[in-house]
């Protein structure tokens, strides 16, 4: 095999390699694709015998049964910890971080192709018995090249201060 047939060769082996591990990892890009081993009400989704939920915990898309539309952990019938969310393909749509039961939490918003969008805490009061979520603190947007595109503050929901808005390429172009 003279060099023109070796790399010829070397090329088209990288291309198989790539092309099958395509298949082999795509369920990686779609982690809500991916359900947890095991029964339901048996391995997750338990009650304790205090009969509040404890453990893992995933819901499913009604209409689609197997996409997970979240996945996340209880303490004593509490969220704790950090839950994602999938859009309806599988896709990580957002993580939110339980820092305090479910009256304070950390959050991230993402990009169907996995970059940040988002992220910043949202304070929650029970409010005629529905949960009333607040922006608190720094808020950052991104574009989709993950430059910072926004900062912002809120304080319990309003919006308080300046905000920065910059370019793609990380440029300021507002300052008010």
């Amino acid at each position: 095999m003279n060099n023109f047939e070796k790399m010829k060769f070397t090329r088209l082996f990288t291309l198989l390699i790539i092309f099958w591990m395509g298949f082999i990892l795509h369920p990686l890009g779609q982690p809500g694709l991916q359900m947890p081993k095991g029964k339901a009400g048996e391995d997750f989704n338990k009650i304790n015998s205090s009969g509040k939920r404890e453990g893992l915990w995933v819901r499913q898309y009604k209409n689609k049964p197997a996409v997970l539309y979240y996945s996340g952990y209880y303490i004593q019938g509490v969220p704790s910890g950090v839950w994602d969310f999938y859009d309806q393909d599988g896709y990580l749509m957002s993580k939110v971080n339980h820092v305090q039961d479910t009256t304070v939490n950390v959050v991230q918003f993402f990009y169907k192709e996995g970059g940040l969008m988002a992220e910043g805490q949202f304070v929650g009061a029970m409010k005629e018995g529905k949960w009333n979520r607040m922006k608190n603190g720094v808020w950052k947007l991104y574009h989709p090249n993950q430059q910072v595109s926004t900062i912002e503050n809120y304080k319990m929901g309003v919006r308080e201060g300046n905000v920065r808005i910059f370019s793609a390429q990380g440029v300021m172009v507002v300052d008010e």
